[in-house]
């Protein structure tokens, strides 16, 4: 019977502890530090990210997208690459982060909140959408980011696009140069050359049905495009058949 009572007064004193959480209270203020979060980080301020985040060695980010994916783990890391971005980017943006669509879980000493997430330029442009996942930890009463995980819901078109401009690229017709390429317009090979548009658009008339490429592989990140490729039949007259890589700078 003293067992058992033991166990009713523990379980009693679990739903009071439990009862006695305003959800709604920690909601706003859990949306509170999440949306502080991001405006700091458009206005480069480095004390709000000390104290919006958990500085632990297992604060988390990934993010994943189609300008690639990330990975940080541990506050030292986030903090060198807050100071690292904030000093080479010191001026704030001008743009501000939108969230909507909160989904929260509150628990006693942690939360977790998926929340629909959008930036917006000065002139009311939207330039991406995104899925943010935030979980969070209660220390000394107060909130703190402990983990957040973003996934771009925006952006895989124009890399779709970019790939298959780059597949058009590689037939090799510069009739189509002008259409395909932009004035600024640079590319590079694997052993150091490089040529604008207007050379591209020469040396493909000067070799007009000579040569063919089949493309190896592709790879898009955002609006850069990386191929390998094979080229075959004459350039300036000599023969050629071998692979070739076409990057970034």
């Amino acid at each position: 019977m003293k067992n058992l009572m033991v166990v009713l007064c523990t379980t009693l004193v679990y739903v009071s502890c439990q009862q006695s959480i305003d959800i709604e209270s920690e909601k706003e203020s859990i949306k509170a530090v999440i949306e502080s979060s991001g405006q700091a980080w458009q206005n480069r301020d480095l004390e709000v990210m000390k104290g919006v985040w958990l500085q632990s060695d297992m604060a988390l980010r990934l993010a994943a997208g189609p300008n690639g994916f990330g990975f940080i783990q541990g506050w030292k890391n986030h903090l060198d690459r807050y100071e690292n971005f904030f000093s080479e980017n010191p001026e704030a943006s001008g743009y501000n982060e939108l969230f909507d669509n909160y989904r929260i879980s509150v628990y006693p000493e942690c939360a977790w909140a998926l929340v629909d997430h959008a930036v917006v330029n000065p002139e009311g442009d939207t330039l991406n959408y995104g899925l943010f996942t935030y979980i969070l930890e209660k220390q000394d009463g107060r909130w703190k980011l402990a983990a957040l995980s973003t996934i771009a819901t925006s952006g895989y078109d124009n890399m779709q696009l970019n790939l298959a401009a780059s597949e058009t690229y590689h037939k090799l017709n510069p009739d189509k140069v002008d259409h395909l390429l932009t004035d600024d317009f640079s590319g590079h090979d694997e052993i150091g050359g490089s040529w604008d548009r207007g050379s591209h658009k020469d040396f493909l008339t000067s070799n007009k049905g000579n040569m063919s490429d089949s493309i190896i592989f592709q790879m898009a990140n955002g609006n850069i495009v990386a191929t390998t490729f094979k080229r075959k039949g004459k350039l300036n007259g000599k023969d050629v058949n071998g692979e070739a890589k076409h990057h970034p700078a």
